[in-house]
């Protein structure tokens, strides 16, 4: 199988007032296409830490990251971040929502980074006031009642959806 993540080395430590916790020291990691792979450990163990190293969301301390034969610790910013944007999905332990955007802000706003413009994309809503009969619901769904609701009026279960 090929070889999609190989991580060497990995090293993240944090300030903690005056006392410095290393969260990963010299973590070799590799993942493989078509195979499930797992990060498994006790809570404060890095497994959060380490995902984001090896998907551009946090830059090591030390060591690299192999993502699709990339080295992705050698590009700038903005590569990175198109790079995570083209390959990369996350299921957040937290919610990551724009506070001010309701629920279809949300998706309206990924898709802008996707280069979704005009009709496609609709521009993103900043209150549910503001999308008043933007959305009807179907006889099916609520999803039309949802996606002008802000994340603080959205029950916790639902963020992730």
């Amino acid at each position: 199988m090929t070889l999609a993540i190989d991580a060497r080395g990995l090293s993240k430590a944090y300030r903690v007032g005056k006392t410095r916790q290393q969260v990963l020291k010299d973590v070799d990691f590799n993942a493989h296409h078509g195979r499930v792979t797992m990060v498994m450990g006790p809570s404060g163990s890095g497994k959060s830490t380490l995902i984001a190293a090896l998907s551009g969301l946090l830059r090591p301390d030390q060591g690299q990251v192999l993502a699709l034969g990339e080295n992705l610790w050698q590009k700038n910013s903005r590569n990175v971040d198109r790079f995570r944007l083209a390959h990369c999905g996350f299921i957040f332990q937290g919610f990551n929502l724009f506070p001010a955007l309701d629920a279809l802000g949300q998706v309206v706003q990924v898709l802008r980074y996707y280069g979704v413009r005009g009709r496609e994309a609709p521009p993103p809503r900043s209150s549910p006031s503001a999308s008043a009969g933007c959305c009807t619901r179907s006889p099916r769904s609520s999803q039309g009642e949802r996606s002008s609701a802000l994340p603080s009026r959205v029950r916790s279960r639902s963020h992730q959806r």
